[in-house]
């Protein structure tokens, strides 16, 4: 097993100033919006009054639902060895489907409204429950995050620009989803829990 870090291999790199200040930053909303500056990630400017989020597309909004059950998906097999499947669809009546946007284009098309203010207190449930989880095991998430963030500051392509998927570089990942550059470094959470000296 290697003592490298992602942390180390991110301090290491030439990293833009936002992007080296970050992986020191104890700040989690920190660390995330120097990711979207980095890697040319959509950001919007916080106090947004619109509920409905318009300014994203269900594209967009697929390719964010779809890293979170990714990551879930992780969580169930490689923690639990549990596989799951799902299935989407609209409100009502419709068509279930393996698709996330094309459920999503079925609840514009019957005219089911999105709610910012629900999005927002699942995502906040699920960051306490996660955390929770993470007191419960015994393990103190931040490092983890830090980590995690590193690695995640280590992807950008031999040219020091993000590699962005456009459906061509991985055909399995959302359009718009950044991808591995070649000086990507994978997480060490082994060493950031401190079960590595």
């Amino acid at each position: 097993m290697t003592n490298t870090t992602a942390f180390s291999a991110a301090c290491a790199l030439a990293l833009p100033p936002i992007a080296a200040q970050s992986v020191r930053d104890p700040d989690d909303v920190v660390k995330v919006m120097a990711f979207h500056h980095l890697y040319d990630v959509p950001i919007q400017p916080f106090g947004n009054p619109d509920p409905t989020f318009s300014h994203m597309d269900n594209e967009r909004v697929a390719l964010r639902l779809s890293l979170h059950i990714e990551e879930f998906k992780e969580l169930l097999k490689k923690g639990f060895g549990v596989e799951v499947d799902l299935l989407f669809y609209a409100e009502g009546d419709a068509k279930p489907t393996t698709d996330i946007k094309e459920a999503l284009d079925q609840a514009t098309e019957r005219g089911i409204p999105r709610n910012g203010k629900e999005v927002m207190d699942a995502l906040g449930d699920l960051k306490y429950v996660d955390t929770g989880m993470a007191i419960e095991m015994g393990y103190d998430p931040r490092p983890v995050m830090a980590e995690i963030h590193a690695g995640n500051m280590t992807k950008l392509g031999e040219d020091g620009k993000p590699i962005i998927n456009d459906g061509k570089l991985d055909p399995t990942a959302r359009v718009g989803k950044v991808l591995k550059g070649p000086n990507y470094v994978e997480p060490n959470i082994s060493a950031a829990l401190g079960w590595e000296n």
